[in-house]
Parts: C-alpha cells; sequence; structure tokens
C-alpha cells in the first residue's frame, strides 16, 4: 500500500472516506477530546513514514488528531445533503503528506447547531473496513464516556499495529509460510487475466476516477439465496460466487476464472490496514455443464 500510494499523482486516490450525519447539539469539546484518546489509543493513527535508504520507516508522533470545524452556509433541510456531499468530496481530495502529517483527517462540518455531518477521511495504509467499523465504535464509547465525564472502559490494547506487522514478517519466514505459498502457486498455475471487453479503453495513466453501483436483491430472491445455500451445503459467499463466475464465463468464454477476494479479520481489537487479497477462487467450466456451488472447497 505505501508503494502503491507513492506511485498515485493525486495522492488523495487512498484515502478512505466516511461520513455520519448527526442531528441534535454535538458538544465539540467532547469530540474533539475523543479523536485525540482514540489516536492515543491506535498509534497507527498518529504515525508519519519518512524513508532511510529506500525503506520506509514509521515514526510515532504524540500530536493530536488533525480536527476542525467547518461553518456552513444554512440551507433548507432537503438541500443539506448535497452540501455535505459537496463538502466531503473537497475534504476527500485531501493530498496526504505522509512523511509530514499523521493519515487521519476530521472535520465536523454544521448547518446550525441541531445538523451536522462528520467527515472522517483517514489513509488506506492504516485502515481497512474492519478498522473502519472499530474506530466508529471507539469514537461512540469515548463520545458518551467524555459527554458524561466519566472514565472510558474499553480495555488497553495488547499490542499496536506495528507488533502485527513484525509478527507477520517472521511467519512468512517459517516452514508453514512456505507450505501455504507452495500450494498456492501450484492451485493457481496456468492462470490467465480474462479478455474482458469494457465500453472504454483502459487510460495508460490511472487515475482512479470510477463509480461503485449497488444491487439489493429483493426479500423473496435472498431468501431463495439462503435455501439453495443451505441445500448444497455451502454459504451464500460461495453460491454468489459461483453465479459471477459462470456470468464471466459467458461473456468471455473463459473456462478456467480465478477470482480474487478481499479477507481481513485480524481477531483483535486494533487500527491498522489488515485486509488482505484472499486466495484466487478458481473455478473451471465447460459448455453445457450444470453450475452447482462447489461443495468440497473452504467456506467463507
Amino acid at each position: 500500500m505505501y508503494v502503491l500510494s507513492r506511485l498515485d499523482p493525486t495522492r488523495y486516490n487512498y484515502n478512505v472516506v466516511e461520513v455520519a450525519l448527526l442531528s441534535g447539539p454535538v458538544d465539540v469539546a467532547a469530540l474533539s477530546a475523543s479523536l485525540t484518546a482514540i489516536c492515543a489509543r491506535h498509534e497507527a493513527l498518529r504515525t508519519v513514514f519518512i524513508e532511510r535508504l529506500g525503506e520506509p520507516v514509521q515514526l510515532v508522533q504524540s500530536s493530536p488528531s488533525q480536527f476542525e470545524r467547518i461553518e456552513l452556509k444554512p440551507c433548507p433541510a432537503d438541500k443539506r445533503l448535497a452540501a455535505v456531499r459537496r463538502e466531503a468530496l473537497k475534504l476527500a481530495q485531501h493530498p496526504f503528506d505522509l512523511s509530514h502529517e499523521p493519515p487521519l483527517k476530521v472535520a465536523l462540518l454544521s448547518f446550525d447547531e441541531h445538523s451536522h455531518a462528520l467527515v472522517v477521511n483517514v489513509h488506506h495504509l492504516v485502515t481497512d473496513g474492519w478498522s473502519q467499523r472499530l474506530f466508529w465504535e471507539d469514537l461512540a464509547v469515548h463520545y458518551a464516556a467524555a459527554r458524561m465525564k466519566r472514565p472510558v472502559t474499553l480495555p488497553s490494547p495488547a499490542f499496536q499495529y506495528r507488533d502485527f506487522a513484525l509478527w507477520q514478517q517472521s511467519w512468512a519466514q517459517t516452514p508453514a509460510a512456505k507450505e501455504q505459498l507452495d500450494y498456492w502457486r501450484a492451485q493457481l498455475h496456468g492462470v490467465t487475466t480474462l479478455p474482458l471487453r469494457t465500453d472504454r479503453p483502459r487510460p495508460r495513466i490511472w487515475s482512479g476516477h470510477g463509480a461503485r453501483h449497488y444491487l439489493e436483491l429483493s426479500k423473496t430472491l435472498s431468501g431463495d439465496l439462503r435455501a439453495l445455500s443451505q441445500t448444497q451445503g455451502v454459504t451464500p459467499f460461495m453460491t454468489l460466487l459461483a453465479a459471477f463466475q459462470c456470468l464471466l464465463f459467458r461473456h468471455t468464454s473463459h473456462e478456467d476464472v480465478a477470482t480474487g477476494s478481499l479477507i481481513a479479520n485480524p481477531g483483535v481489537r486494533l487500527d491498522g490496514e489488515f485486509a488482505r487479497s484472499g486466495p484466487r477462487l478458481r473455478r473451471r467450466s465447460a459448455p453445457g455443464r450444470i453450475h452447482r456451488p462447489p461443495s468440497g472447497q473452504p467456506r467463507a
């Protein structure tokens, strides 16, 4: 992630931004104190990264989080969401200089005393989906405690993200790691890139511009999906994956499809970039074959 972020010409394509709409009075002092406490708890959020002899080095700072309050012009309630989106987009394009500033920036957008939005911008180098959920959970606990002026009941982290990284580096040198690496090399031997057609040519220089499209399954279809998965002895993830791989086969006529999936579950209450590209789930198809979710493979 450090190398990818250094290659990003915009310096903001790897920002992870989430927005929470808030109604009612906000205790700004308690919110600021909560953010400071979270940064003290998770040193990855107050870390800068410098290079020594061509290698990144972590330097943990003691400075509090970057927190600002932005007063927005009053507007009708039906116009506020658009105003929040515009301002959040500006904040999302903050070019973090990771060698001089911590990778966390928080802003409270306020229309009036009872209408706000909290914009949390964290560089992907120190966060992922798991850590984002943990951040909001910690913020809720610390904010409630700060408002009531009582101590926080969360246990102190037993270790920090750098400890996890050192453990991972040492584990990578073990025979068990080599065995797993050899296994997946054999499993993925011969995999090629799918010849997917696109609606426009791929740019020579990656821009990060794109979009997300959401699809919500109906209650009936969701129930049928769960029933089918249970009948086949697999998880809904495996059923949907099989359907997706069949779709790829239909569009490419490629009988050998390998699909990657991100995984992240460190099992600890710790902020950091734990997301990893999980195993490439390989599926060999053949014309005229009836496809069912694979039952003899790892569940997810």
